[in-house]
Order: C-alpha cells, then sequence, then structure tokens
C-alpha cells in the first residue's frame, strides 16, 4: 500500500476512529518510554512499573478511549442535530416570510382592485374584503364582519340575493345585477358574481364574490333607449322607408316602408328579408351590395332596383344604405323611395323624346324624297317601332274609281294582304275610310271576314287588328291597318301617337299627290 493510498484511508476513517489509533498508538509508545526512563533515573527496570503501565496502557485503551469516543460521537450527532434543526428552523422561517409576503401581496392586490372582493363563509358572514368594498359601502372593517351579505342591498332586493347565494352554494356560480345600498343610503347598480369555494378534501366552505359597477353601463343603456325612442319616433313619421336589416332578416321597418310594398310592419320585422321585396332578377345586385357592406368593403351604396309589392305589382325603389352596428354585430341601416311614378315619368319623357324623333324622320322623309315608296317604308318603319305592333301596312286611295289599293307593308311573313283591292265600305279598312273612323278588332280568330279577304292570313296567326283612315285636309288618302300577333291594350298615350303617325302618313300622301298633279 502506498503512502497516498494510506493518507486517504486516514481521510475516510470516522473522527472517533482515528482518535481511538491515536490513543492506543500512544500508549504503545507511552509504556517503552517509562520503561526506559526507570532505567536511566534508578539503573534498574521495576517489574511493578512493566504492570502499572501495561495496567495503564490498557485502561487507556479499552476504557477511557472508548469512553471519550463514544462522547465524541454523541457531541458529534448533537452537533449535526442542531445543524438540521438549525436549518429547518431557518427554512420554516423564510416559508412563513414568503408567506406573509405572498399574504401582504395578496391583500394589496386586492385592495387595488377598484371591483368590490369578498369571501363568505357557508352561513354567509364575511370572512373577508378589499378596501373598496369599505371605502364604497361607507362601513368600517368591524361593521362589515358583522353585517350580512343582504344589508348592503334595499329589502325588496334581499329574496334576490339570498337567491343567488344559495344557486352559487348549489351550482358553482351565480351572477346578478342588484342595487347596492351605501352606508349614506345612497343606490349604486352593481353586477355581482359569486363563485363556490371548496377545501382540499372538496367540502364547501363558502363563496367567493365579485361586483362591478356599472352605473355608467346603465347610464348609456338609458341614453340608448332615448336614442332609440326619438329614433323610433322620427322614422315612424318619416315619409321615407328606413330599415334595419342583419343576417339577411328586417331587424326593423317603419310603416312607411311596410306601407310602400303594401304589408303591415309585423309581417316583416323579424321574419322576412329584403330578398322576400325584390324581384327575382334584380336580387343578385341587391345581395351583393348587402355583402359588401357587412364586410366593409364598401361603407355606403345608392341604387335603385325593382321591388314586388304584396300583391305582386312591380315598383321601382331607391335606397340609400350605410353599414353600422347593432347588438354588436354588424348590420345594414337606410332609407328607401318609391320612385316608381319618377321612373314612368322618365320612361314617358323617354318615349316621346323617341316618338319626336320619328315624327322628325318622318318629316324628313317627306320633305327630302319624291319618292312616295321610300317615305312609306320609313314611315312603316316607325310606325311598327313606336307602336310596338308586329306589322303594318298602307293602302291608298284611288280617288278615280273609289278604292283602296295596297302600297307598302312592314313586318309579314307572307304575301297577305299584298294584292289588296277593296271597294269604300268592303272591309274592315274599306269601313274605316268610308266611316272616318278607327276601327278595332280585338280578336281576329273570331271574325273570318279578313281571313275571306286574304286567306294567306290565317298563317300569320295575327290576333289584334286596327284600320285607321289617313285624313289631309279633310280628305280621307287611305288607311293604314296594324296587325298584333298577341292581344293588344293600347292606352290614351298609344292612341294619341296613332294619330300623330295617321296624319304624317296622310301628309307624306297628300304631299306625293300635288307633286304628281304638278308633273
Amino acid at each position: 500500500m502506498t503512502i497516498r493510498q494510506i493518507i486517504d484511508k486516514l481521510k475516510s476513517m470516522k473522527p472517533w476512529h482515528f482518535l481511538w489509533i491515536t490513543v492506543v498508538l500512544a500508549e504503545i509508545f507511552t509504556l517503552p518510554a517509562n520503561v526506559l526512563q526507570s532505567y536511566l533515573w534508578w539503573g534498574f527496570i521495576s517489574p511493578d512499573l512493566l504492570i502499572i503501565g501495561a495496567i495503564d496502557a490498557f485502561f487507556v485503551a479499552a476504557v477511557v478511549a472508548p469512553i471519550a469516543i463514544y462522547f465524541l460521537k454523541k457531541t458529534d450527532e448533537i452537533r449535526r442535530t442542531n445543524e438540521r434543526l438549525r436549518q429547518e428552523i431557518d427554512g420554516r422561517g423564510r416559508a412563513e416570510e414568503e408567506l406573509e409576503s405572498e399574504k401582504l401581496f395578496t391583500e394589496h392586490a386586492l385592495d387595488a382592485l377598484k371591483e368590490l372582493f369578498f369571501v363568505l363563509d357557508f352561513e354567509g358572514r364575511f370572512l373577508r374584503w378589499n378596501q373598496a368594498l369599505k371605502t364604497i359601502s361607507g362601513y368600517s372593517g368591524d361593521e362589515i364582519a358583522s353585517m350580512k351579505p343582504t344589508d348592503f342591498f334595499p329589502p325588496e332586493e334581499a329574496p334576490r340575493i339570498i337567491r343567488a347565494i344559495r344557486m352559487a352554494l348549489k351550482d358553482g356560480y351565480s351572477d346578478i345585477e342588484a342595487n347596492f345600498l351605501t352606508k349614506d343610503q345612497r343606490l349604486i347598480p352593481y353586477y355581482l358574481t359569486g363563485s363556490r369555494l371548496e377545501d382540499m378534501d372538496g367540502k364547501v366552505v363558502g363563496i367567493c364574490g365579485v361586483g362591478t359597477d356599472i352605473s355608467e353601463r346603465r347610464l348609456m343603456e338609458v341614453l340608448l333607449r332615448e336614442s332609440e325612442v326619438k329614433f323610433r319616433d322620427m322614422a315612424e313619421r318619416a315619409m321615407v322607408g328606413i330599415y334595419l336589416i342583419q343576417d339577411e332578416i328586417f331587424r326593423y321597418v317603419n310603416p312607411m316602408l311596410a306601407q310602400i310594398f303594401g304589408y303591415a310592419v309585423e309581417e316583416l320585422i323579424d321574419k322576412e328579408g329584403p330578398e322576400y321585396l325584390v324581384l327575382p332578377e334584380d336580387w343578385p345586385i341587391v345581395r351583393d351590395n348587402l355583402r359588401k357592406r357587412i364586410s366593409g368593403k364598401i361603407e355606403s351604396v345608392h341604387y335603385s332596383f325593382r321591388g314586388i309589392k304584396k300583391d305582386r305589382e312591380t315598383i321601382y325603389v331607391e335606397v340609400h344604405g350605410s353599414r353600422t352596428t347593432y347588438k354588436a354585430r354588424p348590420a345594414v341601416i337606410g332609407t328607401l323611395l318609391d320612385i316608381t311614378e319618377r321612373k314612368q315619368a322618365e320612361e314617358q319623357l323617354s318615349r316621346q323624346m323617341q316618338k319626336l324623333s320619328s315624327l322628325h324622320s318622318i318629316d324628313l322623309a317627306i320633305t327630302s324624297s319624291l319618292d312616295l315608296r321610300v317615305t312609306l317604308k320609313i314611315f312603316l318603319e316607325h310606325v311598327v317601332t313606336q307602336l310596338q305592333v308586329d306589322a303594318a301596312n298602307v293602302l291608298l286611295l284611288n280617288p278615280h274609281n273609289r278604292t283602296l289599293e295596297y302600297a307598302a307593308r312592314q313586318g309579314f311573313h307572307t304575301d297577305a294582304l299584298k294584292h289588296s283591292h277593296l271597294r269604300l265600305g268592303e272591309g274592315y279598312a274599306g269601313v274605316a275610310a268610308l266611316e272616318n273612323r278607327i276601327v278595332s278588332i280585338p280578336d281576329l280568330r273570331e271574325k273570318n271576314d279578313l281571313f275571306n279577304r286574304a286567306p294567306f292570313l290565317k298563317d300569320e296567326d295575327f290576333i289584334a287588328y286596327y284600320g285607321v283612315p289617313l285624313v289631309a285636309k279633310g280628305h280621307v288618302k287611305g288607311v293604314l291597318e296594324l296587325f298584333h300577333r298577341t292581344p293588344l291594350a293600347p292606352d290614351e298615350e298609344w292612341f294619341e301617337f296613332l294619330d300623330g303617325l295617321a296624319l304624317q302618313g296622310a301628309i307624306a300622301i297628300d304631299n306625293n299627290a300635288l307633286f304628281n298633279d304638278l308633273e
């Protein structure tokens, strides 16, 4: 074994083992020293000294050393126990300090809250509360400790408070809006929530509650209700339709909008959507505009479309709509005008402009052409277009033999009436010329007279017929015949324009006759 190993072995020994070895070695070396000392001093070795030295060495090594080692071990154990206790005490002290620090932090955090915080035991007694409860209620901590939860609310609200507490204990949670009663008898609206508290074994021990002042919210609700009342009052009296759409359903319509479409307000609100009132052909445009505003792509829009009334009548409406928020969700609000009359006036004006343009074109044809066939061709094209009939022809009155003869036609599929030759009073055209009046036949299928005159007319499938005398300077110059393959229901405007066209046709024929007479 090397010296290094011996040193390592000694280092690994217990202190008392090292002490015992040291004592034994000391006694072993002490005995020979005592013997040598007696020899040097006295000149001989005493047997008694050897015996006493041996007994001393044995006693020290066998008795004194173990006793010393025992007490040394105990002392070491006590030292280590004390050290462990000291560490435990220090650890417990730190834990208590940390616990106290956490407690102070929690109290400060709860006291920093503007909301009320409180803890009730299973019997409803206050166990803990924050500074806000004392400040807002006006009660001291000692007063709160002796109070019941219902003492903070008006007597009429006490039953609701008790039910809320019982619900929290039973179901684990409850909430309620109530008026908080302060010490100076002020009432403050609060929203209160309560959660059940349980111990480590799951046993219910009480309730933890939080209260939030909702005075501002209540004020906003009052202002909102007042605003809604004002809006509804204005909307109810408005002379335009007003609507609110959400999820493609009417959430509000005013009486005027319902009236425009022929419904009662109750028939539309929360029951029908805009698609129900829009002509199917126009719905894609309306739907697209609604979705763009809901998605936020556009904020507002102004356009018109065709609507359907309850009696299925088609009307024209104009809307101004914009994006809004209703019950915290996007919606569309706007106004609606019935522009049917305006649209009809615009269409009538457009038709009148077209008619004036037609009359002007016929005038140009009369003044710029000496060929009656060209003039009558242009004349009949405008007749068919503006009067919206399928076909028309002109019969000229021969003043010499008093007969009506074919001159021009437009819109026929066959050669029918191309060779017409009628005496005055013969056929519908002859009657119109003879009696100088318009002859109207609503349904040719009930009459065979015209078909007897021209059998080919059956192949044309005409239904409606009008014979109009062409009169210039008080004399009949011919007859304009109109044909349509479906029933006609002309209005007064149609007949007025027919009179104007007939006059233009008569003037064209008369001018041509005058020119021929001059030649």
